[in-house]
């Protein structure tokens, strides 16, 4: 972590005056803090306890404990004292939780994760409502998508993980169209589920999902297929970035 991002990890409340503290600035703190997941273990709590201290000077409906049992790690020493005026449905403080738990469960063994990850979907569950903007309902929807594929990395290919994991497919087909990128890291997901559980269709079903990735990727990058061995393929297909924007 820099200089400056440390002093100011330390020290949130310099961080909240004037204008600070706006959903807009929430997310921008969130984005800003995502770049630290490629740090170190100490670095990626540090940044995940900073932002769980701006949820808690910034969200105006929501106690320190309630962010803990959430999941998120808030400090012995945080002050409860709130200084913006940002509700906790607005999609700017979902973003900036999710951001503090990808950084904090990246420390955890992957079997503790789940659990986790479960618990601050089940809080926003009971946040976002019917008068929450729409995109707070988007983000509620890929956060639950996030407790399915933790579940997925520990070998959990459970029928509703299964399901779900369509669900979010199918949803993020019709809403962005096949092509798109969030509908590629959905059909690979789905795909991956197939092939752990390896039942009945599951295989073939695997390998489709897998072929229409091929085509969608192409459609995106416009690089043609090559053909090896009668096996069409669009060579090597490029790195799919961090899975931070599903």
């Amino acid at each position: 972590m820099t200089t400056s991002a440390a002093r100011s990890a330390q020290h949130p409340t310099d961080l909240v005056p004037g204008h600070a503290g706006s959903a807009a600035w929430i997310h921008g703190a969130s984005e800003a803090l995502q770049v630290l997941s490629g740090r170190g273990p100490a670095d990626r709590m540090h940044a995940a306890e900073y932002a769980t201290d701006l949820l808690i000077r910034c969200v105006e409906d929501v106690e320190p404990a309630q962010w803990r049992r959430a999941g998120l790690p808030v400090r012995a020493d945080v002050s409860a004292e709130v200084q913006g005026g940002v509700r906790a449905s607005d999609p700017a403080v979902l973003h900036l939780a999710r951001t503090a738990m990808s950084l904090s469960s990246s420390n955890l063994r992957a079997v503790q994760r789940p659990s986790r990850w479960a618990r601050l979907a089940d809080f926003f569950d009971q946040i976002v409502g019917a008068q929450s903007a729409p995109s707070a309902h988007v983000l509620l929807r890929r956060l639950h998508a996030m407790v399915l594929c933790v579940r997925l990395q520990v070998g959990d290919a459970a029928c509703d993980v299964i399901d779900g994991l369509l669900s979010v497919y199918e949803l993020h087909s019709a809403m962005y169209g096949r092509n798109s990128y969030l509908t590629s890291l959905a059909r690979t997901d789905v795909a991956a589920a197939y092939r752990q559980r390896a039942r009945g269709a599951d295989l073939s079903n695997a390998v489709r999902l897998c072929q229409e990735e091929v085509g969608a990727r192409t459609r995106r990058y416009g690089r043609p297929p090559v053909h090896h061995g009668g096996v069409q393929s669009a060579g090597p297909l490029p790195a799919q970035p961090g899975r931070g924007g599903r």
